[in-house]
Order: structure tokens, then sequence, then C-alpha cells
């Protein structure tokens, strides 16, 4: 808003360049295409047009009106035996798409089915098969740890009992399962009310003192818990600012001390290999926004360097057209030539 009066002109400017600036990736111009078609049906044409190329996964993303639903689920007929297409359907179709749901349970029972996948499956068809079977994979021993976690996480809120009984898996994985596990089930029992936030800040503060347990999920339980409990913040900082300053340090530290933070990551970019310092940059960017320029300059420097290799620069370049308007052509050139 300027002066009272909505910014229409630049808003819809804005939107049209992520449809064909080199830098922007198909799932942003789906974003972009809805955001457009949310000012104006009118729009709708244009935005249908600016994502045409996109994979059948995300176009189904896109709400674009009545005929680019068709169109979808077109697509998505003419390859049933897709389990990607058979989703689409379930999720798109008006009337009940047995074909689909029938592929879909078969997807679930074949023993090959990525566990992940398979618990996302059984969710989408929980209008048709309820809910019992995620519930058995829940509260199955012979499960693993992270199985059950998912599990646990997709029904939390459908039933008194069913968030019970995630409290008490969740317990259970933050002191026992694995440590990039561990911590995350801790964080998630700081959302399960007073008395999951007490079994949480109990469980993360064992990781943080821990010094047998990986430096990553020390960090990440460190910053979880600083957050999640304010009178926690000045201990967890200072135990922060004691490690070692690698990219996780500096990135569970930048949230509290954002300009301490840039500096030392600055620092660290200097000697890095160059994924390094396009993380690091990365970290900057969004840590303090007037150490953009700064970030900007460095994966300058890494987009333009013949001996790296070609995803980095290109990542590098990504990041620098978003950052920098004095190198924005610039770095759109080198998107090109890498991807030509």
């Amino acid at each position: 808003m300027y002066g009272g009066i909505p910014c229409r002109d630049e808003v819809i400017a804005a939107i049209r360049d992520v449809f064909t600036a080199p830098e922007r990736t198909a799932a942003e111009r789906v974003e972009a295409a809805n955001a457009l078609v949310d000012l104006s049906p009118t729009f709708i044409p244009e935005a249908t047009q600016a994502i045409a190329d996109v994979p059948l996964r995300l176009a189904a993303r896109a709400d674009l009106g009545p005929a680019h639903r068709d169109t979808v689920l077109a697509a998505a007929r003419r390859a049933t035996d897709s389990t990607q297409a058979a989703h689409i359907l379930l999720r798109l179709s008006p009337t009940d798409p047995h074909d689909a749901i029938d592929h879909l349970r078969q997807v679930t029972r074949d023993p090959r089915t990525a566990d992940q996948l398979r618990i996302r499956l059984l969710f989408d068809l929980r209008q048709y098969d309820g809910l019992a079977p995620i519930r058995a994979i829940r509260d199955d021993p012979s499960s693993s740890d992270a199985v059950r976690w998912m599990a646990a996480m997709s029904l939390q809120d459908r039933h008194t009992d069913d968030r019970a009984a995630a409290a008490r898996i969740l317990k259970r994985l933050a002191t026992t399962a694995r440590p990039a596990l561990r911590w995350r089930a801790a964080a998630d029992l700081m959302t399960f009310g007073p008395r999951g936030r007490e079994w949480g800040a109990e469980a993360l503060q064992a990781i943080v003192d821990d010094e047998t347990l990986p430096i990553t999920a020390r960090t990440g339980a460190a910053r979880t818990l600083a957050i999640e409990r304010p009178d926690t913040r000045r201990r967890m900082v200072r135990f922060l600012q004691d490690l070692p300053p690698s990219l996780p340090v500096l990135e569970a530290r930048s949230e509290f001390e954002p300009t301490e933070t840039v500096i030392a990551l600055q620092a660290l970019a200097k000697d890095a290999d160059a994924l390094t310092q396009v993380r690091a940059a990365e970290a900057m960017a969004t840590t303090h926004r007037g150490y953009r320029e700064v970030a900007a300059i460095i994966v300058r420097r890494v987009a333009h360097d013949g001996g790296v290799p070609w995803h980095v620069r290109l990542r590098a370049a990504g990041d620098l057209a978003k950052w920098s308007d004095l190198c924005l052509q610039e770095a759109r050139d080198v998107i090109t030539r890498l991807r030509s």
C-alpha cells in the first residue's frame, strides 16, 4: 500500500517477472500464477500459458479454474498406472475415481513402497478406508522409529486418543532414537501442551548436554529450546558461542545474534569450499538484509568460477539474481549459459 492506494500495477509486474526470470523455479511460477489469478479471474489465460510447461505434479497445485483442472485431470487419466497421477485424480476429481483409489491401495500394500509415501497415501485414502491403517503402523513396535514418528504426527489432530498416543511415542523417541530424530521428536513435543512442553524441554536439554551426539543435533536442540523456552535463551546462546563457528552452529545462532553471526559467516566463507561459501552467503542474506550485497559478492565469485561444479554455480547465480539489482542481468546471463 502507498498513500492508501494498492500498488496493483507494481504487483502485477513483479508476478510477470517471475514467469520470465530464468532464476525462478517451476514451483515459483505456479505460486505466481495462483497469485495473479487471485488478483482477477481475467488473468486466467495468461497464468495458464505461463505454466503450460511445468510437470504434472506442479500443474496440479495451480488453482486456475475449472478449465485448467479438467486439463490436469485429463493428463492424469492418460497415466492411470502412475502413483502420482492417481494421487492427483484422488485430490481433484469431482467424483470418486475408483481406478485411482484401487491403484493407490495396491501401492500402499506393496512392500517396495517407501514408508513415507505409504503413510501419505493412507492419509489421503482416509475418507474411504478410515485411519485404522495408519494407527496400526503407529502402534506397531516392529515399525522403524521414523515411520512411527511420521504416523503419529499425521494423526495428532484427529482425536484426543491419537494426540495422547503421539505424545507417548514422541517422548520415547526423544530419548532413545537416533540423534537427528531425537531432537526433532523433542521439538515436536513442545507443541503438546504443558506436559508435552515439560517432556520436550527435558529431552532437548539432555541432547544439548550430551557431548557424544553430533553437533547438528545439539545445535538444533539448543536453538529450539531457546525459542520455545525464553528463560533458557541466555544459557543456550552461551552454549552456541562456545562451540567452534561451523555453519550449523552459526545458523543456529543467527536468530539471536544476527550481526555477530553474519560477521562470522563472512569470515567462514573466505577459506571454505564453493558450496560452503554459497551456503554461508545464503545464511548471511537470510539473517541480515543489510548484508545482502556482501553475500552477493561471494556468490558472484562462485558463479563465475569455471572450476566449480555446474550445479553449485547455478545455485550461486540464482542467489545473485535474487539479491543484487545491479548484477541481475549478469546473473541471468550466467544461468542461461549454464543451462544451455
